[in-house]
């Protein structure tokens, strides 16, 4: 049985181009609703969202607020087939769980009413959807639950398969012979790990998208552009009188679906065709503009077409931000492979601290350098093109363990490798490693990342001062900081939006609270460092603690969508734009903690574009690439100001230029997406 409303003979179609992660689709010729949050690395996800939108098929958690790397709940996915599906909802709701809110209760009992309901488990519309649970939903929703039972004995090719119950093992099995789910780079199939909203929207797209496509279905070489064959290296396009061979570079090849471009031979402007062969997935990530003279030809698989598109080949040069962003990625992704080659061992899969350490002389970098470089290789994974520093990223977080130790009274993350228990610990460095799982969860959906973030928390709630407020610097529970508190507010704020549990939410606010009340100058809006023993304040400047809180008031802003939050924010990065920066706009020599900053400023610029983010981050930037590079060696020096650094250098300092070109990019591919 297909999908209901799906034209026949599309179901294989549908089926093979649903995806956890990754596609974006056609744009519509309606302006979509803009979510200012659906950027960065959920920019893949952008159409899909704001398509859907437009639908009223899902909708934001605020105005202009999306939330996509938070948990879709399972009152959620139902509403949404529900909708999709186009099946009538009911008032007769008294079968629906109490828990149920109110604006979900009649599409809940349609779904109840039309078997959308997986039944291992109890219906718990609240709770987060997880990959199993959805997977069930929707191939309910196909139609597929005899096929479920008849294929509940095939094996499951994942590490974990014992843990997916006997009753799902069909829904499962069909899943992966179809192409729905694939499992993690470690094998497994992480069947509770939460599917998010992005991830979610996608898949919905995937169904909403084939009835409007049906009309551009077009029989082989009938009429426009059709494809009529394809080999390693080319595919042949043709009309109903010429043909052109449009070559396809190596280069161009992604790992999983492929990607490929054409050559000048296809010139711009000209009508094209996205090609689908044998029902495999359509490329996902098509860029909304091409460069002149090179038309772009998508194809999955290497077989016969079965279904030819419509297209239009760009025919107008790509904007500003576009071209900043292309570049900005480009030094990033040479940045991050020039500190690899000096700071990384990849025979240990870990960091050093300097220069000089690595090979016979290897001294493995204290936890802080660790996390920060960790946090610079995260960024610059998740922009669009950088999925394949994803392997190292996962083996430096499995490596972050040898910093793990579980004796001590709270575990935690001790400064250097196998520290014993007395050892003194520092809850700024769990929080930056805190944060640094959370950003890997989100990259790859390893369910351990997710885990061990919510230990580290564990932790940094040990470190509250039960008496003044505040949590201290380290185990001396002396010095009471900025750097402890406001990442450990953003920590907990992550862990909200990705688990729900009220929990993380409450010390968040509490702690936020403690910060603002001070160690935040009201008038200003400035960050000082903290707060002695004696009570007495330490008025340091440092550009991450003015990060840091413009970083936590926005995570909190976007859950509660309180002003007084945002105007925070807005405030620390006034003072920082204005008293933190050197003659031409370039920040305080502080690189090792300007990285910080600017990743944070990503976050305010995701809620607020003010133009001045981007040209702070754009000059300095440019300023780092420009003046502070040793072009010999590819490193950057302290002073992004120039000059170049002639002699060793710290991974700390090139984590800090590392982000700070990565968020450059990230910003760039936000106002390119927007028109701005």
């Amino acid at each position: 049985m297909g999908i209901r409303h799906v034209a026949p003979g599309l179901l294989a179609l549908f089926v093979a181009t649903m995806l956890w992660a990754g596609a974006s689709a056609a744009q519509s010729s309606t302006a979509p609703p803009f979510f200012s949050d659906v950027s960065g690395s959920a920019l893949w996800a952008m159409t899909a969202v704001e398509e859907l939108a437009a639908q009223g098929i899902v909708n934001g958690v605020a105005a202009g607020t999306y939330d996509p790397s938070g948990p879709v709940t399972e009152a959620e996915v139902l509403a949404t087939l529900v909708r999709m599906l186009g099946l009538p909802t009911t008032s007769a709701v008294s079968a629906v769980p109490v828990s149920t809110p109110a604006w979900a209760q009649g599409d809940v009992a349609a779904a109840m009413a039309d078997d959308l309901v997986p039944g291992f488990s109890a219906l718990a519309p609240n709770d987060s959807a997880s990959r199993l649970w959805a997977l069930d939903a929707l191939l309910r929703a196909m139609g597929e639950q005899s096929s479920a039972a008849a294929d509940a004995s095939l094996p499951l090719p994942y590490s974990d398969a014992a843990s997916i119950p006997a009753a799902e093992h069909g829904y499962v099995a069909i899943g992966t012979k179809i192409g729905i789910v694939t499992g993690f780079p470690n094998g497994s199939f992480e069947p509770n790990v939460p599917v998010s909203r992005a991830e979610w929207a996608v898949m919905l797209e995937r169904l909403e998208t084939q009835d409007a496509r049906v009309a551009q279905t077009l029989p082989a070489v009938e009429t426009g552009f059709a494809a009529v064959s394809a080999a390693a290296g080319a595919v042949t396009v043709s009309d109903q009188s010429t043909s052109v061979d449009c070559g396809l570079p190596a280069a161009w090849v992604e790992s999983t679906t492929t990607v490929v471009g054409g050559t000048t031979e296809c010139a711009v402007g000209d009508d094209g065709a996205l090609v689908l062969w044998d029902g495999a997935v359509m490329a996902p990530s098509l860029a909304p503009y091409v460069p002149a003279g090179q038309p772009v030809v998508l194809v999955g698989g290497t077989s016969r077409p079965s279904l030819v598109l419509l297209g239009s080949f760009a025919s107008t040069a790509p904007p500003a931000a576009a071209v900043e962003e292309a570049q900005m990625t480009q030094e990033a992704e040479g940045t991050i492979a020039s500190v690899t080659a000096a700071f990384y061992d990849s025979s240990r899969g870990m960091w050093t601290n300097s220069q000089g350490q690595l090979g016979a002389s290897f001294t493995p970098a204290d936890v802080w350098p660790y996390a920060c470089g960790l946090d610079a290789l995260e960024e610059v994974a998740a922009l669009p093109t950088g999925e394949g520093l994803l392997t190292q990223v996962q083996t430096l977080v499995q490596n972050l363990a040898q910093y793990w130790d579980a004796a001590a009274p709270v575990p935690a993350y001790a400064p250097t490798p196998g520290s014993g228990p007395n050892t003194n610990k520092f809850f700024d460095d769990n929080d930056w490693s805190g944060l640094d799982l959370v950003q890997a969860y989100r990259l790859t959906r390893d369910a351990q990342d997710l885990t061990q973030a919510e230990a580290v928390f564990r932790y940094e709630e040990s470190g509250w001062d039960s008496t003044a407020g505040g949590i201290f610097w380290n185990d001396q529970r002396q010095y009471r900081n900025t750097p402890a508190n406001a990442p450990a507010v953003e920590l907990g704020a992550e862990l909200y939006l990705l688990t729900g549990q009220q929990t993380y939410l409450s010390w968040a606010e509490k702690i936020y609270a403690w910060e603002v009340q001070n160690l935040v100058n009201p008038s200003s809006g400035a960050v000082y460092d903290g707060i002695q023993s004696s009570g007495t304040e330490v008025r340091d400047l440092w550009t991450y603690n003015q990060g840091t809180v413009i970083g936590a008031s926005v995570l909190l802003y976007k859950i509660t969508q309180q002003k007084a939050y945002l105007t925070q924010a807005e405030a620390t990065f006034a003072f920082t734009d204005q008293q933190m920066v050197q003659t031409g706009g370039v920040l305080v020599a502080q690189a090792d903690f300007n990285g910080i900053l600017a990743d944070n400023l990503v976050l305010l610029y995701s809620v607020d574009p003010d133009p001045a983010i981007a040209t702070l981050l754009n000059v300095n930037a440019q300023a780092a690439w420009t003046l502070a590079r040793n072009t010999a060696t590819g490193l950057v020096g302290a002073n992004w100001d120039g000059p170049p650094p002639s002699g060793s250098v710290s991974l700390l300092t090139e984590s800090g230029a590392i982000r700070l070109l990565a968020a450059a990019a990230a910003i760039d591919g936000m106002e390119a997406a927007s028109g701005a």
